[in-house]
């Protein structure tokens, strides 16, 4: 299992000014998908009605958790938050 800890020298740049640590536990056999369209929405549920907690952008690597017929549960690397994204907009 690897870790990414967002004090590391090496974290990503973060989207807020001192943000929250965090530590992202990637499994071995863990999925990756890539934001596929020019932005997508990290929703709070199923559906565009619910509520939008980030926005993706191109070429953005997430991790899968777990998979719905037209959705997707991920956790973003930059942030670490779980949130859904339509299928359609990932590769």
């Amino acid at each position: 299992m690897s870790t990414i800890d967002s004090n590391a020298e090496n974290a990503l740049p973060a989207l807020v000014e001192n943000p929250e640590p965090y530590t992202i536990e990637i499994p071995e056999n863990a999925t990756f998908l890539r934001v596929n369209v020019s932005a997508a929405n990290l929703r709070q549920g199923i559906g565009t009605n619910t509520s939008i907690l980030q926005r993706l952008n191109y070429g953005e690597l997430l991790i899968l958790l777990d998979s719905f017929p037209d959705w997707v549960l991920v956790q973003t690397l930059d942030s670490g938050i779980k949130g859904y994204v339509a299928k359609r907009l990932l590769h």
